[in-house]
This record gives structure tokens, C-alpha cells and sequence, in this order.
């Protein structure tokens, strides 16, 4: 028999809701779980009059990355941010908030 071709899933978005808080928060993503590098990332989809900051308080990862303006992604002390897609789009602040610990943004891919 002739074997079925597969076809990669298409990567899911992952929209923070508003507001201030942790990035492992279930409550804070439209999807109801923490995303991940097959994720691609809004903080917090064009919505307007709420500025948001994710903190992201564990060692995380995500595709592509877009902060809204406004808005905010702060990497706590000792937690990596991993970028796995091709695009960060910052239109807002991308924060490294390190008190001697190691803290960082990782981008994995050509990104841009």
C-alpha cells in the first residue's frame, strides 16, 4: 500500500488577553495554555486602550513574537525567552530584567 503523505500542522496562534501578568498563566492566553515554539505570539492582538506586560516568570518559547504598541515582554531574572519563527515585531518593548542571574532572549532561527 502507498503511504499517506503527512502535511506539518500550521502553527497556532497564541493571543495574550490584556493586563499584567505571567506568561505561564493559563488565564492570560486566548488559547488556554502556554504557548510554545509552534506558537506564534501576540501580546495582546491590537487591542487597544490596555497596555499589557507579559512576564515571562519561566523559561519559555514561542515562533514568531509580536509586541503591539503599548505593550510589553519582560524576561524575569534567570528565565530565557526562545524564539523559534523568523520574526520578531516590536512595536512596544522587549525588557531583560537580570539581577545576576542569566537572562536572555534566545532567537533560534534567521530571524528578523
Amino acid at each position: 500500500p502507498l503511504a499517506t503523505p503527512t502535511v506539518p500542522a500550521a502553527a497556532q496562534n497564541a493571543t495574550w488577553q490584556g493586563g499584567t501578568g505571567n506568561w505561564n498563566d493559563t488565564t492570560q492566553w486566548d488559547t488556554g495554555i502556554v504557548p510554545g515554539s509552534a506558537n506564534d505570539v501576540f501580546i495582546d492582538g491590537g487591542k487597544t486602550g490596555t497596555d499589557s506586560v507579559a512576564n515571562v516568570n519561566v523559561s519559555s518559547a514561542a515562533g514568531n513574537l509580536t509586541v503591539d504598541a503599548g505593550d510589553a515582554v519582560d524576561i524575569n531574572n534567570g528565565q530565557t525567552l526562545s524564539i523559534h519563527g523568523a520574526t520578531i515585531l516590536n512595536h512596544g518593548e522587549i525588557g531583560i530584567t537580570s539581577a545576576g542571574g542569566t537572562t536572555s532572549l534566545s532567537v533560534q532561527d534567521d530571524t528578523t
